[in-house]
């Protein structure tokens, strides 16, 4: 069976993956149709053109005669609002016989052209030109087109502006438009419940540790209380035998090594209860500079290299709190570092808070465990217990803030404090 973390994953990367490919299905779709309206539109003009031209024909029955210039301007006042701009018979010489209206000038592209080359449609800057048994015309209809040969009854050019074509262009364009815009809410949704699941999943997963902690932090509190009065009792027992044998004799050594390992019990006991402390915090107006020297002073002074010409003369803090985890990490940096090697501790008020920074030259922090030394009962010595940072940690957070553990880039390993804003 999966873990739920995986099928998690799984869950949101299927429903992303869905929501893309929904988005790119319908703008898909979209296209499509906008390319099949430009391939209806030459359909469309010819349509458009055949309607001017069965004009042109009703007024030419019975007749004996080509229409008239008055006949022209007559049928392009009639399809102006249809379209029509421009009218022109050609006879056999080439020669436009009559016209109404203006041609426009302006580049043509060739858009159809029947085998034969009877009909030919162009397309202008903004009209359509449909010339009936005229050669490809280039320019204006005025030039002469000697290029071919001409039949009776006179030829025909039209020029109309393609209103049928471009309102179907219109709302093809407008669908693309909203498909586009519907696909990227689309994507955009996924994304963002993606986004909201992985910090759902987040957030449960530190909930989940929250609890975890708490669970062990009241064992702790529960096992250091009933183990702490015996073990005073034992270590005072001790000593006394020690101090009344002989330092020499095999028996004092015995008495001797009973209290260095009540001591160490000792210790470990005063961890876990410093581990399990869930008393609220007493904030007051702190002097950082002297905070910083006591938790030096605690662990040996002679081993730091403090930088403090930018922190602060006061912050609002927990002083003995924040003194015990400065003592845990800066404990653990002295350790770290080869003899002789000074910690350096740089500390400075920052826009986002107080900053204190722990520079240790140690063997730095193995790749993958910058977040797991923060667990309870991590750590890489032989010696210790493993709840120093989980301490520091406790305690940070509990101020609002965040304490974080790096390889440095001159060697060894740099934790940061970071402690909201006054």
């Amino acid at each position: 069976m999966k873990e739920p973390r995986k099928i998690g994953r799984w869950a949101r990367w299927g429903w992303l993956a869905t929501t893309v490919a929904l988005g790119v299905a319908v703008l898909a779709t979209a296209w499509t149709s906008y390319r099949g309206v430009e391939e209806a539109a030459i359909t469309l003009h010819r349509g458009q053109a055949t309607g001017f031209r069965l004009s042109l024909r009703s007024l030419q029955r019975g007749a004996t005669e080509p229409p008239s210039q008055e006949d022209l301007e007559e049928i392009l006042a009639s399809q102006m609002d249809a379209g029509l701009r421009y009218l022109a018979l050609v006879g056999a010489d080439g020669e436009i016989m009559v016209e109404a209206g203006e041609p426009e000038e302006g580049e043509t592209v060739l858009l159809s052209e029947d085998p034969r080359g009877q009909e030919t449609l162009q397309r202008l800057p903004t009209r359509i030109r449909m010339a009936y048994g005229v050669p490809r015309i280039e320019g204006t209809p005025r030039q002469r087109a000697d290029s071919g040969r001409f039949h009776s009854p006179p030829d025909l050019i039209l020029e109309f502006e393609p209103l049928l074509a471009e309102t179907l262009s219109f709302q093809a364009t407008r669908t693309l438009t909203s498909s586009a815009v519907v696909a990227v809410v689309l994507v955009l949704a996924g994304l963002f419940f993606w986004s909201l699941s992985v910090r759902g999943e987040e957030a449960r997963r530190q909930l989940e540790h929250q609890r975890r902690l708490g669970i062990l932090g009241e064992m702790s509190a529960v096992l250091a209380h009933e183990i702490r009065n015996p073990l005073a009792s034992l270590k005072g027992h001790a000593q006394l035998l020690a101090e009344k044998l002989p330092a020499e004799s095999r028996e004092g050594q015995k008495a001797e090594r009973v209290v260095k390992e009540a001591a160490r019990l000792e210790s470990l006991t005063g961890n876990l209860l410093d581990f399990a402390g869930a008393g609220p915090l007493q904030p007051a107006d702190t002097d950082v500079q002297e905070l910083i020297q006591e938790a030096v002073e605690a662990v040996g002074s002679a081993g730091f290299q403090l930088s403090l010409e930018d922190a602060p003369k006061s912050w609002r803090l927990d002083a003995t709190r924040i003194r015990q985890a400065l003592i845990n990490v800066f404990r653990n940096a002295v350790e770290a570092s080869p003899g002789g090697r000074p910690v350096e501790v740089d500390v400075s008020a920052r826009r986002h808070g107080l900053v204190i920074e722990v520079h240790d030259f140690g063997a730095g922090i193995d790749g993958g465990m910058e977040e797991e030394i923060f667990e309870p009962f991590v750590t890489s010595r032989t010696t210790g217990t493993g709840l120093g940072l989980a301490v520091a940690r406790r305690i940070v957070r509990m101020h609002g803030g965040t304490i974080v553990g790096a390889n440095h880039p001159g060697g060894g390993a740099v934790f940061t404090f970071t402690l909201p804003g006054n």
